[in-house]
């Protein structure tokens, strides 16, 4: 099999111009340590993704070198297991990469029925995607997504409500996702392959009406194009400008939450509320929307109603408590914001054996309660402990944490003895920064929380 050669395209030629925007996306700075890595091309065979292929491929043998900016390139494909003509796309691209002497990589997806949605393919798909990516030690997977799958994904946000980060489309960089196609037209590219003697295969699917996003297609955009002719374009300028002012304010809500406090490291901030109410309300969403993000990375989204429901409350009443997907808890009290996963009540942070001259926590006093060689343990507070005093009295540690903020409450620190009776409390109070706890042992230093 003959390697595939590129035709020499004429300076100025719309493909010579396509050649050059890939090759300059993929060179930018801030895709400078992910192309340093290499490219995992996600083709399906159809038009859009063969041409993404194809330049940077291109892109690769223009560089001189193994790939883009010195990197390899590689091509996944991926079988949903729903049309019989599936295994002819996959062996069309398996067919294209040895053309190109790329890598490829294919899998059949199990138990896909006509039950599963268009969602459900996509994230079974990106999800095998991302693990290729991830296992061959590369730095992103390019998606060729064009202006046309950005318009419909636009509409596809309307439709089904969104605010200002879902009318600003797809992102040409989010994460290891990368689309370098967002401001090029599918009639484009595919008069690049004209251009190139390349072929593509076709989806039969994506001229039915089964999913919402072909019935956008179809039927909305080709609607509205009557009224527009150029409503692509329209649209797709429209999520980029919404896109800049979104990011603008989210550059300043990053260096707002910047100032909160971090008690204790993915688990525990604070921030005072007056910091929260300076800023427009609808700063303030995308500021708790934010620290909720930081806090629960794993989740995508959090609910519209649920900020604006918190927002409510700290605008009239300054305090309320809210449980956010993560779980993460926002508690308002006493004029601070407490945002925190759930405390492990029954998680030992640090077990030590004390001699006769143990010392408190943080304050450096003498224990006077320790016995020679018993045996102590660190722990969150739970409820029901009683602080043991010198005197053999004890108190409620819920009483003696009146006087703390409610969020902070359950991430007071309990030194407990073999008998798992508190002889020590810790809490931070509002001004306090990070939890910083050493225990000492005599000469000994240990590390509880860090």
């Amino acid at each position: 099999m003959s390697p595939f050669v590129f035709p020499e395209f004429p300076s100025g030629s719309e493909a010579r111009s396509l050649l050059s925007s890939v090759s300059a996306f993929l060179s930018a700075p801030e895709l400078a340590d992910r192309a340093g890595r290499g490219w995992l091309v996600a083709c399906s065979g159809g038009a859009d993704s063969v041409a993404l292929l194809l330049a940077v491929v291109h892109a690769s043998v223009s560089s001189g070198a193994e790939g883009p900016g010195g990197v390899r390139v590689e091509v996944a494909c991926v079988d949903h297991g729903l049309r019989e003509a599936a295994a002819g796309d996959v062996a069309f691209v398996s067919e294209l990469a040895a053309l190109l002497g790329v890598p490829f990589h294919t899998a059949r997806l199990a138990n896909a029925g006509n039950h599963v949605g268009e969602n459900q393919l996509r994230d079974a798909r990106y999800e095998l995607f991302t693990r290729w990516q991830r296992e061959r030690g590369l730095g992103g997977v390019l998606l060729g997504h064009t202006m046309e799958d950005q318009a419909e994904t636009l509409l596809l946000h309307l439709i089904r409500g969104t605010g200002p980060r879902g009318l600003s489309g797809m992102r040409a960089i989010e994460g290891d996702r990368v689309r370098p196609l967002l401001m090029w037209s599918k009639s484009q590219l595919r008069a690049f392959l004209g251009a190139c003697g390349v072929t593509w295969r076709e989806d039969e699917t994506n001229a039915g009406d089964r999913y919402l996003r072909n019935r956008v297609r179809h039927g909305l955009l080709e609607a509205m194009a009557r009224e527009n002719p150029r409503i692509v374009e329209a649209l797709s300028r429209t999520a980029g400008l919404v896109a800049l002012e979104h990011d603008a304010i989210v550059e300043l809500a990053e260096r707002e939450l910047a100032t909160r406090t971090v008690r204790l490291p993915g688990a525990l901030e604070s921030w005072p509320l007056e910091r929260l109410l300076r800023w427009p309300p609808g700063v303030r969403a995308i500021l708790l929307r934010r620290w909720w993000r930081d806090l629960s990375p794993e989740h995508g989204e959090l609910r519209a109603a649920a900020v604006l429901e918190a927002l409510e409350a700290l605008g009239e009443t300054g305090e309320g408590a809210w449980d956010w997907p993560g779980p993460v808890r926002l508690v308002a009290d006493r004029g601070l914001l407490v945002m925190s996963r759930p405390a492990e009540a029954a998680r030992v942070l640090a077990t030590v054996t004390w001699d006769d001259s143990g010392t408190d926590l943080t304050t450096g006093s003498q224990l006077r309660y320790p016995q020679r060689g018993a045996g102590f343990s660190l722990r969150f507070v739970r409820p029901g402990d009683r602080l043991l005093r010198p005197d053999g009295t004890v108190v409620r540690c819920k009483k003696l944490l009146e006087e703390v903020p409610r969020g902070l409450r359950p991430f007071a620190l309990a030194l407990v003895d073999g008998q798992d009776r508190v002889v020590s409390l810790q809490f931070a109070t509002p001004s306090d920064g990070a939890l910083r706890v050493r225990l000492w042992a005599g000469a000994l230093e240990i590390p509880a929380v860090v």
